[in-house]
């Protein structure tokens, strides 16, 4: 539609102004075919013919039909006015008056309602210039291009036939049967079928609403280049950028520079340097420092999420009804260099899977958490969410946990599995499943008095504060007590403890890579739906509707 419309409008210019006005650099032949009455005259001291009354003039094939005509032949011009109808073929040229110079080769047309009119495509506007030697046409203080499957209105509209270019500038409207484009300019190259847009442009389609300073369209192959703080905006997903590839026929597009992409219906944004998603399968995959931002319901903060990589996969929820919120979900994987943090959630691993569906989380090769004043460790971390908040945690494999009481002293629950539970987002109680061991120190009125190290195969284990409150041995145990300052190091530090605070990241800033634009999605300057119900600015209700 983009092509057939511009090559249109730039064959009708072509046509009006190389076939019915094309004068050379010779002087003017004209070959007057009627008029009712004719006379010689002056016109302010230069001699003149004039024509009067159902005037028709015929110059190299082309017609031209008016009520009156002044023809200057000493100065190589001339001029047509009222009801003027310039034909050649199917190519109809309408005005008021006509003035023609052929010193520099510009015929101006001019009118009420200046309409050319080629087949099933019709301009419409006030002024139109043409310089036969250039080739070239402008319109200017507005123009209104129509044909059966689309329009097109601006401000101004040039059109160079040698290099087959169409320009349009200021305010361009372009609306189609499935799209509306408005921009500050539109160029089209022919030779090459692709539209060019400058300046602030906002394109919508079934699809998506896109947001763009620059970039291009190839109408042949469908695909576009949106550069400049764009967007593109399908409902439910926003994709931002200083350079977005699109290709619509295949549903993808490229990020690069600054990327974010934001799913409000999850509360999650990723942010990074690079950036490949597919429409269709709402499949992405970002690189390049890439950073996942997760407001949680309920949280004071953010979560934070930094990687080497991310994948998002989208996928059919079988169990879910169709076109519901839960229909489809989304996992989330996490690989290289994993680390996260919250206030009162910090981690760290290789790679990392999070699967919305079921809300569980699992942390992979040498995974450690730590929550409030907990440090977990096991071979796999599995961690479920309930209402964005976490619920539950599962350490599966040399399950251990450490909590600091001074600068030396560490309370330590090792088993071969163990179950957290939260409540309300802190540590509540550890249930230690199979080879239970523990050591917890006693106070005795604040300061430390007494360790104690016990052995039973199930252990739950009570927390107020992130401090042990409770020990529950589920199975009778085995338990040595010693006084705090003669204990043996080997009876109150367990095989595989390892205190790693050095490791847990301290802050958010710690996470969020140098170069992260949060201000990518604050800049979107419009909020708009898409599809039916679009929210459009006043201007644009204007045009559109």
């Amino acid at each position: 539609m983009t092509r057939k419309l511009l090559i249109a409008f730039g064959l009708m210019l072509a046509i009006s102004g190389s076939a019915n006005l094309a004068y050379t650099q010779q002087r003017l032949k004209i070959e007057i075919l009627n008029a009712e009455s004719g006379e010689s005259g002056r016109r302010n001291g230069i001699p003149i013919q004039r024509l009067i009354g159902n005037v028709r003039i015929s110059h190299r094939g082309t017609t031209i039909q008016c009520d009156s005509a002044h023809i200057m032949r000493d100065q190589n011009t001339f001029d047509a006015f009222s009801r003027v109808v310039i034909t050649d073929g199917t190519t109809k040229l309408y005005g008021d008056v006509v003035y023609f110079d052929g010193a520099t080769n510009l015929a101006k047309v001019r009118g009420k309602e200046v309409k050319l009119v080629n087949e099933d495509v019709v301009l419409t506007t006030q002024f139109l210039d043409y310089n036969t030697r250039t080739e070239s046409a402008k319109y200017f203080n507005g123009g209104h291009v129509v044909n059966k499957d689309a329009t097109l209105t601006s401000e101004r509209g040039y059109y160079n036939a040698p290099k087959k270019i169409y320009s349009f500038a200021n305010d361009v409207v372009f609306v189609g049967e499935d799209f509306k484009v408005l921009t500050d300019s539109l160029e089209y190259v022919a030779p090459k079928n692709v539209a060019y847009y400058f300046g602030s442009t906002r394109i919508y389609n079934q699809e998506n609403f896109i947001y763009c300073e620059r970039g291009w369209y190839n109408r042949e192959k469908d695909q576009s280049n949106f550069t400049y703080n764009a967007f593109i905006d399908n409902g439910k997903q926003r994709l931002y950028g200083q350079d977005i590839f699109y290709d619509r026929q295949i549903g993808y597009a490229k990020i690069l520079e600054r990327v974010a992409i934001v799913d409000s219906l999850k509360h999650t944004t990723i942010f990074g340097g690079e950036a490949s998603y597919w429409e269709k399968t709402g499949d992405a995959e970002v690189i390049k420092n890439p950073l996942l931002v997760l407001a949680e319901e309920g949280k004071p903060d953010s979560l934070f999420l930094r990687a080497d990589k991310f994948i998002i996969k989208t996928l059919e929820n079988e169990e879910a009804p169709q076109q519901s919120a839960d229909s489809v979900y989304r996992k989330l994987k996490a690989l290289g260099n994993v680390r996260f943090f919250r206030s009162d959630l910090q981690g760290i691993c290789d790679s990392l899977v999070f699967d919305t569906r079921d809300s569980i989380l699992h942390m992979y090769v040498e995974p450690i958490l730590w929550n409030m004043g907990n440090q977990l460790t096991a071979d796999l971390i599995r961690a479920k969410m309930q209402n964005q908040q976490m619920d539950r945690m599962f350490f599966d494999g040399n399950a251990f946990a450490v909590s600091q009481e001074d600068t030396v002293h560490f309370n330590q629950i090792k088993g071969k599995n163990m179950t957290g539970i939260f409540s309300q987002g802190k540590l509540a109680r550890l249930d230690v499943l199979g080879n239970g061991q523990t050591v917890y120190y006693v106070r005795d009125e604040g300061e430390l008095s007494v360790v104690n190290r016990s052995e039973s195969s199930n252990v739950r284990i009570s927390l107020k504060d992130s401090k042990v409150s409770r020990i529950v041995y589920l199975e009778k145990p085995v338990s040595n007590m010693f006084p705090v300052d003669t204990a043996p190091e080997e009876e109150i530090t367990l095989k595989g403890f390892n205190w790693l605070n050095n490791k847990r990241p301290k802050s958010k800033e710690e996470i969020i890579p140098v170069g992260t634009d949060f201000n990518a999605v604050k800049r979107s300057k419009y909020t708009i739906e898409s599809g039916k119900g679009n929210k459009l600015k006043t201007i644009e209700k204007k045009h559109l509707e």
